[in-house]
């Protein structure tokens, strides 16, 4: 393949794989060591699983942002790409991992060659265990992936849509000759979603084609680009700014940033270091000119940048020193499983991604195993199973690798006595200091804060009452004891439903006295579970309690309790008694209920999952999201709110959203295809939100725009409103209109309502498992008012 250095030069940033030495320490490797070491193709790994070693080779490609493999043996012209962005964690050693201890048993070994590259979560890649020849190999293929994810991080967004652009280049490029032909021309045009007639396509190559070589050069392309890059709505808003002269000042262009951007405390130092990042002219010197002028394309370049949810607001820190009770907590349902709930397959690595992704609670389904061993899996499925000691193990490592905030363990408890005071062993052993075995403070009379509990994995379960005397009731021989809670924490939510009208709850006075005391009994049959001590006693916080009625929770209840109710179950209970404490799925609404822990599956790619990471992507990603002030329990307790009743809330009118969709740029194909017809785009915007928030009204199509997928300009305005900006999300769809078929959907991008920057804005796009589909983007212009 030929080397693009013009390319390079620009991409690497002076060089991908130098060092800053940010962090202080001297680096063993210089960048020429890193590059020798890396890109020999002699070099032969071990890439390890659980149940087998094959050798691969592994190379860092020309534009050193991404690395080639072997997919069969060591031939590297059978290989796949990975991109080096697509890559979450390096780690040297093999740590406690279960595949690593595994692969301890079966050859031998130095610690110090093995090394492990994790993936994000969207790309829904296995890590990679690889084996070096020899501990230096291993140590310099760490630091170099470190360095250069470090480098691809503090990318500016026109580093990064180079990039992008060099990445479709070299594709279109079929020969490796490092110049496009007209045919490669137009699979590069095909490959950014561009449509363009005969007539137009022959006109634009001759312009580019400066020597006349029947060919474009990568410069060629990259101006050819930044032409079309610039649409009619961006150049016309340019001239509007610029007014009668057609030339945009700094203070022309400062006043559109206060006014139309709504930039606060614009400094003459932020305003310049704003323009050094988008105009291509900007140098210290000519910016201390006060007729400096900004040209188009780097206008154009500002607009691309111009984020409809600032950096800041994921990046600030919210209060963490309120009760536990104060927040959402990010958290994982059936989080064992890899796939499906009936035949999926079962696996650490589940809980290494979840945990990995900022999740907080994660459930473990126990069940009794052969010689003694708990096990995990979906009980009375075809799931696979696996080790509950291996799973403890896992969150070991990966509890505090995202987030440094608590981590819940919600323990399904099925096991009997025996295996019960094994799952407490390991635990006790294999967490260690980590492991919550005592109240924070011995004088609390609530939950303590999330940074008090920092550092700190408690469970989640049933727990022991104290026996009174010589009561048989709550124990049994050998220390084994009968839990007053019949039931296991899964069916207590699915049991809670029995034998009860779903559209009348428990509570609301529909159901006759008789009749509900006849269904209590029938409930009463469940069978009792025994509970070791060793296992009650590792319960501080979150003590499984079964939810009857409101009234009974109150009066028994205390703040160490928590309880389950099933998500079909919730909304409708909720229309009547919208406040308590635990339930699952459906997110926004159970929230808004109150419910504090809204367990999703996360191995699922859903609108849940979506809405979900959305939520939980501010903060920090801490996996905690402070509760708007009206659900917090001081609020709770001095006033009546009810979400399903307006004149309980906390605002007399809705917020207004006046929202133009103006234009598209580079929209994908169905399933991100290079191939196929360009598509005919259109956009459906909604609220999503609780019941106040979200119907019909709120909910508004555009029309579709034929064959134009590279920008398609709608200029179409809607006007949206919500109650609750905190609780509700602005859902964003963009299908392909298609004929006598279902419309396929392209992009989706979920926006909390209460964290969207008013004025000209650049939506990023997101695949069907949140993974990013930059650089497609939707243009809009947002009002907001009350």
């Amino acid at each position: 393949m030929s080397f693009c250095t013009e390319c390079l030069v620009a991409l690497r940033i002076a060089s991908m794989l130098n060092s800053e030495n940010r962090d202080g320490k001297q680096h063993p490797y210089s960048a020429e060591d890193l590059d020798r070491i890396m890109t020999d193709k002699t070099r032969i790994f071990k890439k390890v699983r659980e149940n087998w070693q094959k050798d691969r080779k592994m190379v860092l490609w020309d534009d050193r942002l991404s690395i080639w493999m072997s997919t069969k043996g060591t031939d590297l012209t059978r290989a796949r790409k990975i991109s080096v962005e697509d890559i979450e964690e390096v780690s040297l050693g093999t740590h406690s991992d279960i595949v690593w201890e595994k692969a301890k048993k079966k050859i031998a070994f130095q610690s110090d060659q093995a090394f492990t590259i994790s993936f994000k979560l969207a790309t829904r890649m296995a890590p990679l265990y690889l084996i070096a020849e020899d501990s230096q190999t291993a140590r310099a293929w760490v630091e170099g992936l470190s360095r250069i994810r470090d480098r691809v991080s503090r990318m500016t967004s026109r580093q990064r849509h180079t990039w992008w652009l060099w990445e479709k280049f070299k594709a279109a490029d079929k020969d490796g000759n490092g110049t496009l032909t007209k045919s490669e021309v137009k699979s590069f045009f095909n490959s950014i979603n561009l449509s363009m007639n005969p007539a137009n396509f022959e006109k634009l190559f001759k312009k580019y084609d400066d020597n006349k070589s029947n060919s474009l050069s990568w410069g060629n392309v990259k101006e050819l680009y930044e032409e079309l890059l610039i649409p009619n709505e961006v150049r016309n808003l340019y001239y509007q700014i610029a007014g009668e002269d057609e030339t945009l000042q700094l203070c022309e262009f400062r006043e559109f940033l206060e006014k139309y951007q709504f930039h606060k405390n614009l400094t003459d130092e932020k305003l310049k270091e704003m323009v050094r990042v988008f105009e291509p002219t900007a140098t210290e010197s000519n910016l201390e000119d006060p007729n400096f002028e900004i040209g188009l394309y780097g206008f154009a370049m500002y607009i691309r940048s111009a984020k409809v949810i600032d950096d800041s607001s994921y990046e600030k820190m919210q209060d963490m020193s309120r009760p536990m009770t104060d927040y959402w907590i990010a958290s994982s349902h059936n989080t064992y499983l890899l796939d499906d709930q009936l035949t999926g397959p079962s696996s650490t690595e589940a809980y290494k991604s979840a945990l990995l992704k900022g999740c907080r609670c994660v459930e473990l389904d126990c069940w009794d195993g052969a010689n003694g061993e708990p096990i995990i899996y979906h009980g009375w499925t075809r799931t696979s199973k696996i080790s509950f000691k291996d799973v403890i193990t896992t969150v070991r490592q990966y509890a505090f690798k995202k987030s440094d905030y608590p981590v819940c363990l919600s323990l399904e408890n099925h096991c009997h006595i025996p295996q019960q005071q094994k799952m407490a062993k390991y635990m006790v052993e294999i967490l260690g200091d980590l492991l919550l075995r005592a109240p924070v403070d011995p004088d609390e009379d609530c939950l303590p804060s999330p940074e008090a509990m920092k550092g700190k994995i408690w469970i989640k379960g049933k727990k022991l009452k104290e026996a009174a005397g010589d009561s048989k009731k709550n124990k049994a021989e050998n220390d084994d004891f009968v839990v007053d809670d019949e039931v296991s924490e899964e069916d207590e939510g699915e049991g809670y439903a029995q034998g009860k009208d779903r559209d009348s709850p428990v509570g609301n006075g529909s159901i006759p006295a008789a009749e509900e005391a006849g269904n209590q009994k029938k409930q009463k049959k469940t069978k009792k579970i025994k509970l070791h001590k060793d296992l009650s006693d590792l319960v501080i916080y979150t003590q499984s309690r079964h939810l009857k009625d409101f009234d009974d929770a109150q009066q028994n209840s205390d703040y160490r309790h928590i309880s389950s109710i099933d998500d079909k179950v919730c909304s409708s209970y909720a229309k009547n008694q919208s406040k308590i404490d635990s339930s699952n799925y459906n997110p926004i609404p159970v929230w808004a209920y109150g419910c504090q822990i809204v367990a999703l599956n996360y191995q699922t790619a859903c609108e849940e999952m979506l809405i979900n990471q959305a939520r939980f992507k501010q903060n920090q990603g801490a996996g905690y999201v402070l509760k708007p002030e009206f659900l917090r329990e001081d609020a709770l307790r001095n006033n009546n709110f009810d979400i399903n009743d307006t004149s309980t809330f906390p605002r007399s009118q809705p917020f207004s959203y006046k929202i133009k969709i103006i234009s598209g740029c580079q929209l994908p194909k169905p399933k991100q295809s290079n191939k196929g017809e360009v598509v005919d785009p259109y956009v459906k915007i909604r609220v999503v939100g609780p019941p106040v928030d979200d119907n019909p009204k709120n909910s508004r199509t555009t029309k579709f725009i034929d064959n134009n997928g590279f920008s398609p300009c709608w200029n179409e305005e809607f006007t949206l409103t919500t109650w609750f900006p905190e609780l509700s999300m602005l859902e964003i769809l963009v299908y392909d209109k298609d004929v006598g078929t279902k419309d396929d959907k392209l992009a989706n991008s979920y926006l909390p309502m209460d964290s969207i920057v008013p004025g000209y804005r650049q939506i990023p796009l997101f695949d069907k498992e949140g993974g990013s589909l930059y650089p497609a983007t939707l243009f809009f212009h947002i009002e907001i008012s009350e």
